[in-house]
């Protein structure tokens, strides 16, 4: 008996270094000691993946992290529920403060796997912190890099400003076989395909009306490449003509520099798109030029077709742009649902709409016509 006991006490022994070793493993800055909720300001939030905590519940499979946890606090607890109480399980972090329009606006960032930060929003009553159960942008949600919350919280809390360049494993093409990624190209181009055939126009400027002139005037091999830029914008219009709007620029880029802009502008509608508004541009040595140092500076040419750190969506608005050359190849497209100012998609794009702004006006549409936003 004496044995066993004395085994026992050795077990607890070393039961207990080990706990304290777990125990004083240095947390990053942001965390707090004890349990005391602490408001700073100052204390840069560091992510760190080996602070993510998973709880399970008895019985059953079922896994909460905390961005899974608050969920279920907001959606099925009765009753509030204090940030001491998250913070038991998860870790007490610093909370930040920031007054908006005389209300007080209390937030905190949790790190999540794969380079992803979790956004909690807490408010302060009757000398208590507690979990802000309302969902909405930047608040109680989860983010890597690619959205900006600028102004819904401080600049250095930015899903950037913490993370840096380092996106999800998911937004990189290595993570997807050969096989995924040339099945997403190809539902790039159907879409592709299925504007073009919608709108009436022939899937290339090469086989369009104008190159059909451009040959019977000996001139068709005056043409050294041609861009279609297609926007698909929804709640484009507004009043009786409200609706989808798309908007397709053909751009011919001459041999000596010069080019021609077909601009044409759509209602969204079945069984095809209605014509609104129609424009032909003719393009200087400079404007042609200023695109082209465009395209190089974005590195169209490497960009992929189905770029996977793209989001999907319903609404809002997606971009296609198909380069080709006279040799009459198939060229390259490439394609993003509401590209930010990080894609070079979209410095294209807002190039292309330049070159319409400087030349005509256009009648509808929340691009052109900012009062219809």
């Amino acid at each position: 008996m004496k044995k066993l006991l004395s085994l026992f006490s050795v077990l607890a022994i070393l039961l207990s270094v080990v706990l304290c070793f777990f125990s004083c493993n240095k947390l990053p800055s942001d965390y707090v000691k004890g349990d005391n909720v602490i408001v700073d300001n100052e204390t840069p939030f560091v992510y760190d993946e080996s602070t993510v905590k998973i709880i399970c519940e008895k019985g059953t499979v079922l896994e909460y992290d905390i961005e899974r946890y608050v969920h279920w606090a907001c959606d099925y607890l009765d009753g509030p529920l204090k940030y001491k109480q998250i913070a038991s399980l998860y870790g007490n972090k610093i909370l930040r403060h920031y007054t908006d329009e005389d209300t007080d606006i209390y937030y905190t960032v949790y790190s999540l796997p794969d380079n992803y930060l979790f956004y909690l929003n807490c408010y302060y009553e009757d000398g208590e912190y507690y979990l802000d159960k309302r969902y909405y942008f930047a608040h109680n949600w989860a983010y890597d890099i690619r959205t900006d919350l600028s102004g819904y919280v401080y600049d250095k809390d930015t899903p950037s400003a913490i993370l840096g360049d380092k996106l999800p494993a998911r937004c990189y093409l290595d993570y997807y076989s050969p096989e995924e990624i040339a099945d997403a190209n190809a539902n790039v181009m159907e879409e592709y395909l299925y504007h073009c055939d919608m709108a009436g126009l022939s899937s290339s400027p090469y086989f369009s009306d104008y190159c059909t002139e451009l040959y019977d005037k000996a001139m068709y091999y005056e043409i050294e490449s041609t861009v279609r830029c297609i926007e698909y914008i929804s709640f484009d219009l507004s009043g009786s003509s409200g609706g989808h709007g798309v908007y397709v620029y053909d751009i011919y880029r001459f041999k000596d520099g010069t080019g021609l802009l077909k601009f044409y502008h759509f209602k969204a509608k079945s069984p095809r798109y209605t014509l609104i508004q129609t424009e032909e541009i003719e393009l200087s040595f400079e404007e042609i030029k200023g695109l082209k140092d465009t395209f190089k500076k974005w590195d169209f040419n490497n960009i992929p077709t189905w770029n996977p750190e793209g989001y999907v969506g319903c609404d809002g608005g997606t971009c296609y742009i198909r380069v080709q050359n006279s040799s009459g190849d198939s060229g390259k497209l490439i394609y993003m649902w509401e590209p930010t100012e990080r894609y070079g998609i979209y410095h294209i794009i807002c190039a292309v709409e330049d070159l319409v702004r400087d030349h005509v006006t256009v009648n509808e549409g929340i691009i052109f016509n900012k009062e219809n936003k």
